[in-house]
């Protein structure tokens, strides 16, 4: 056992360090302290190792990749440091049994081997009834009432990008605007956002398209909503707030 260690563990750093000839670190700022940092391939330019998001020293997002695609578990911060969810992946394939928290506590769970997901704590239905607005039935009629299992956003970074992104436009500072903004993200059957617009309007043009712009840059994902066991389009409210500080 001791030879076999011996043989092992010189064999592993060799390898570690073969790798690590092969891959450069790259390093790239987004603006208000943020920054990802991770390794590409000198070969192809591809994603190889460890990947970290972080704003001012804080690490927001951690993972790995692999050939270019995300691999192993992936974990989200919040910026008081706690973990907002744990994302499992196989080579860019969405697999196992993701963790979604809230303050420390479980709060639900989704398995991408058997579609199923399990909520540990109950929802706000009224707030639901806020958020996931619609669905299309099997007719390809928008029923205007949340589905039987509405869409479940899954990336927990959205709200980093969010205000990594978000510019509060000078003219509606200059004439003290504010108000909160809903865009309304068309989700498909896939899970992924067909299209958007603004749901609900703050009154304000220029911050309804700030909300806009920026709300398609988040990276948004969902596991898609389902009505009668059947996987449906369903529009889901992105809700964007604009707040003055002095006002």
């Amino acid at each position: 056992m001791t030879v076999k260690l011996a043989l092992v563990f010189p064999m592993m750093i060799l390898f570690f360090c073969l790798r690590a000839q092969d891959t450069k670190k790259e390093t790239i700022k987004n603006g208000n302290g943020g920054a990802e940092v991770f390794y590409v391939s000198k070969k192809d330019k591809s994603r190889e190792g460890p990947y970290v998001l972080s704003k001012s020293g804080k690490t927001l997002v951690s993972g790995f990749y692999s050939g270019g695609q995300r691999d192993s578990a992936w974990i989200y911060y919040g910026f008081d440091q706690k973990i907002l969810s744990k994302h499992f992946y196989r080579k860019g394939i969405k697999s196992g049994t993701w963790e979604f928290y809230r303050n420390d506590s479980l709060i639900w769970t989704y398995n991408f081997d058997s579609s199923k997901a399990n909520f540990i704590q109950p929802e706000d239905t009224a707030l639901n009834a806020k958020t996931f607005v619609a669905y299309q039935d099997e007719h390809n009629n928008w029923i205007y009432y949340p589905p039987e299992k509405h869409a479940l956003q899954t990336n927990s970074d959205y709200f980093y990008w969010l205000m990594v992104n978000l510019t509060y436009p000078e003219g509606a500072q200059n004439n003290n605007q504010q108000g909160q903004v809903n865009i309304a993200v068309l989700v498909d059957q896939q899970g992924n956002p067909e299209s958007y617009e603004v749901g609900i309007s703050s009154g304000h043009p220029l911050l309804d398209a700030e909300a806009l712009r920026v709300v398609k840059l988040t990276h948004l994902e969902y596991i898609p909503a389902e009505n009668k066991g059947v996987k449906v389009k369903s529009l889901v409210l992105q809700k964007v707030n604009f707040r003055l500080e002095s006002y």
